[in-house]
């Protein structure tokens, strides 16, 4: 089975709620196996996104951070490229960059939750298709 990156703005009095009308609407649309929000389980709250952050770049930053390559040793170690998303994000996230990459990287995890401004949200992160 493969994955999908999705993105989706919602709105909602709270971001469960936002998440919830979301969710339920990619599976009435969708169906199942989507690689949409439709996939997720729920969702991690990152908090407010941060005024000026490029939700596309975000996301790309997030697919480049876990980028990795084998040292001949049998070990995966961090591509360049990976090394350098991390520490963009870490501009923008802080001390939850690791937990978000971990988070958007897990197709049957949760998805990434941010708070764009009053009640609205995005939902984020790889889905099961």
């Amino acid at each position: 089975m493969g994955a999908q990156v999705f993105r989706t703005n919602a709105s909602g009095a709270t971001m469960k709620v936002a998440f919830e009308s979301a969710h339920q609407e990619a599976r009435y649309e969708y169906g199942f196996d989507s690689g949409t929000i439709a996939e997720k389980p729920g969702f991690k709250d990152f908090g407010k996104l941060p005024a000026g952050t490029n939700l596309r770049e975000l996301c790309n930053l997030c697919i480049d951070a876990t980028e990795v390559d084998y040292d001949g040793h049998q070990s995966l170690v961090p591509t360049n490229e990976a090394k350098a998303a991390l520490a963009k994000l870490r501009t923008i996230v802080g001390s939850r960059t690791q937990e978000l990459v971990d988070t958007f990287d897990d197709k049957w995890g949760p998805a990434v939750g941010f708070t764009v401004d009053t009640n609205s949200f995005v939902f984020m992160g790889w889905a099961n298709d």
